[in-house]
């Protein structure tokens, strides 16, 4: 996962509605949501994310703007927690280095609702634990 971006990526998620379904009640929610590569793993490495199995990823779309250094991909993540189908939808925007062989940078908007229903979801396979 790592091979692809530089060692100084940052990955920024949005939107707000985003970063207060993420964040537990009575929680106030961080003004912004950014990471480096090692809290990048942190969070994928999680015991959250553990819960998640069965996972398929599918491009929708893509844009590619080579003399610019960006990429805009449109994606769905498909995958259940306990017994619930989560069905997430993404787009990520890229800048990638000069060269073209890295990514420096990841802006990724995900569907909001279907974040609170993982969360719920996650929140339900813990308990049961």
């Amino acid at each position: 996962m790592l091979r692809m971006v530089t060692p100084d990526c940052i990955r920024t998620m949005g939107p707000a509605s985003l970063l207060r379904a993420m964040t537990p009640p009575g929680v106030d929610p961080p003004s912004t949501f950014t990471m480096d590569n090692e809290a990048f793993m942190a969070h994928v490495q999680s015991e959250n994310h553990k819960l998640i199995r069965d996972t398929k990823s599918t491009l929708i779309d893509s844009v590619i703007d080579v003399s610019n250094h960006r990429a805009a991909i449109r994606f769905n993540n498909a995958f259940k927690v306990g017994t619930t189908d989560i069905l997430l939808e993404n787009v990520c925007f890229l800048d990638f280095t000069e060269d073209g062989t890295k990514i420096r940078k990841i802006l990724e908007i995900t569907d909001t609702p279907s974040v609170q229903i993982m969360r719920e979801a996650m929140e339900a396979a813990e308990k049961k634990s």
